[in-house]
């Protein structure tokens, strides 16, 4: 609790930082890419920058909107902390490992309710941020089918796993080589092209300014 929580008050200082020097995220992100790569800190803070500084140029939401978003997909991946380190060293091997690294998300909420100030919207984002990234290999409607759930999935969840995918695929890891932001794109596309052209196009350009400054 005392981790989280101090953690939990040093993303609130970054988001209001930020909010104050925007300038700065390419510079920080470049730094952060520069760090050996881990699932539950340096991923998710480069997705988290990646949001917010994609939200400030949409103007979409308000500053406490954005600040709910940024430390949502902040700490969507804290689960991974229940893998045992080594895991993320290699690629995924054994059915135990895969069990966990796929059910990390309601780990995460687990560990975050009652714990951090976060509303509903906010765990349901976590919940189901890796919903999306099926979509690379599956329909939406399939995997609605079967669950046995009623997956919440909406524009919020779909920006916060996108810009984990990104972060993801160009970050640097022990076991592959980083993927450009082009390849990158074309995953995103896959996702995000039936039901939010505009937005793809939207995102797209705002990657191509945004990466040309780092």
């Amino acid at each position: 609790d005392t981790q989280l929580n101090l953690q939990y008050q040093s993303i609130i200082s970054t988001f209001n930082l930020i909010i104050e020097n925007e300038d700065v995220i390419p510079f920080i992100i470049q730094e952060t890419y520069k760090q050996k790569h881990y699932y539950i800190i340096t991923q998710p803070f480069i997705s988290s920058l990646n949001l917010l500084s994609f939200l400030l140029k949409q103007n979409f939401y308000n500053k406490k909107e954005m600040e709910n978003l940024f430390i949502t997909s902040y700490f969507k991946d804290i689960g991974m902390s229940s893998i045992p380190f080594e895991s993320y060293q290699g690629i995924i091997k054994t059915e135990r490992e895969k069990k966990l690294f796929s059910n990390h998300p309601n780990i995460s909420v687990k560990y975050l309710f009652g714990r951090l100030p976060l509303n509903l919207n906010s765990l349901n984002i976590i919940k189901y941020h890796h919903s999306y990234h099926s979509l690379i290999d599956k329909d939406l409607e399939e995997i609605k089918q079967k669950s046995n759930e009623s997956i919440i999935l909406g524009f919020e969840t779909l920006l916060v796993s996108v810009m984990d995918i990104i972060a993801g695929m160009t970050s640097n890891r022990p076991f592959r080589e980083t993927k450009s932001l082009f390849e990158s794109l074309i995953v995103i596309k896959k996702i995000m092209i039936k039901d939010y052209p505009k937005e793809f196009t939207v995102l797209v350009n705002f990657f191509k300014r945004f990466f040309a400054k780092k």
